[in-house]
C-alpha cells in the first residue's frame, strides 16, 4: 500500500482532527466553510500518516509529503500538521 496516499477510511478520529485545528486557530469554528476546507484537507494528511504508523511504512517520507500537502491547504492546516507531527514524535519517543 502506498501510504502518501489517503486511505478511504478514517484512522483517525475527526474529534483528534478538530482538536488540533482548535489548537492552532480557535476563532476557525466560527466560520464553517473554513473549518471544513482545513479539516478536511488535515484529515487526509494526519490518516496518511497514521496508516504509515500503522503499516509500518516510510513514515518521515509520508510525514514529508503530507506537509507539502497541508502547506498548500494554507497557514492554519500547516500548523495543525505540525502540531499533529510534533505529538506524533513525542509519544513515539515515550
Amino acid at each position: 500500500m502506498n501510504s502518501s496516499i489517503v486511505p478511504s477510511c478514517a484512522v483517525v478520529s475527526s474529534v483528534i482532527i478538530a482538536d488540533l485545528i482548535g489548537s492552532v486557530d480557535e476563532d476557525l469554528e466560527f466560520r464553517p466553510r473554513a473549518f471544513s476546507r482545513v479539516s478536511q484537507a488535515l484529515g487526509a494528511a494526519v490518516n496518511a500518516v497514521a496508516v504509515a504508523c500503522r503499516d509500518n511504512g516510510p513514515v518521515d517520507q509520508v510525514i514529508a509529503v503530507q506537509r507539502t500537502r497541508a502547506m498548500a491547504a494554507g497557514p492554519t492546516c500547516e500548523r495543525a500538521f505540525g502540531l499533529f507531527v510534533e505529538n506524533l514524535l513525542s509519544a513515539s519517543a515515550a
